[in-house]
């Protein structure tokens, strides 16, 4: 399956909108780590999973538009996380209870966890438990533009060297990685059975993922840099591990 993934501002809460798009079958998929707004746009399946045609002989698509009504992450120690949205009202005493026993599982991490409302009425999150995990124009922030065009260049350049030896974690493997290419090639390759970890030598974290898609990042300086290279590689998908070898 090819796949390209961009990110935009969610028009619910101002966070970061994840967007899949499919290639090969035009689907795309949209979630907001933040609220729980999803957006989907699907080929229309029939029991066997053959896509129904039009008079045309095209396949027929479906579009569903949710409103988010709040966010669960549940980060584990090795890198792995999962993340639940609510697409409707839900009881949150008792889904207070059940994310504080969650808690108490070793393998949990705590600090990167998070419970979020979103609360229809005021057009705002209420962060239950853990940390906001921040809105489009922090994602986007990137390097102080006071800095001429030389002092950036060579900063970046210097910069950069501090991440030729980061560490990759996912469910099947832990890979040392020396280069930008290395990350993208680790993420695109382990992202599809699994969520991946990357972090610095000392256990720190620069970035995780749900899958593919970057979730959380802590430079974006770095970001930047990661797309460039990331973003074609995820173009050339094609379903084979071929294109990400490494």
């Amino acid at each position: 399956m090819s796949s390209v993934t961009d990110y935009e501002k969610c028009p619910q809460c101002g966070g970061i909108y994840v967007v899949d798009f499919n290639c090969r079958t035009r689907e795309e998929y949209k979630f907001c780590h933040r609220c729980g707004k999803t957006e989907e746009y699907s080929m229309i399946r029939d029991a066997n999973d053959n896509p129904v045609l039009d008079e045309k002989g095209f396949p027929k698509y479906e579009s569903k538009d949710n409103d988010g009504y709040g966010s669960i992450r549940i980060a584990g120690k090795k890198g792995i996380s999962t993340c639940y949205s609510f697409s409707e009202p839900f009881d949150l005493e008792e889904l207070k209870k059940d994310y504080l026993k969650t808690l108490e599982s070793p393998d949990v991490d705590e600090e990167c966890s998070y419970l979020i409302c979103w609360d229809a009425k005021e057009k705002k999150i209420i962060i239950i438990f853990g940390e906001d995990p921040g809105t489009f124009e922090q994602f986007e922030e990137s390097v102080d533009t006071s800095e001429t065009i030389f002092e950036m260049a060579e900063n970046k350049e210097d910069h950069m060297k501090t991440y030729n030896k980061l560490i990759g974690i996912s469910d099947n493997t832990r890979k040392e990685l020396n280069s930008i290419e290395d990350v993208a090639q680790f993420i695109c390759k382990e992202g599809l059975t699994s969520d991946v970890r990357i972090e610095h030598e000392d256990g720190s974290l620069l970035l995780d993922t749900f899958g593919t898609f970057i979730n959380k990042i802590t430079d974006m300086e770095y970001r930047e840099e990661l797309l460039k290279v990331l973003v074609p590689i995820q173009k050339k998908l094609d379903g084979s591990d071929g294109c990400c070898d490494y």
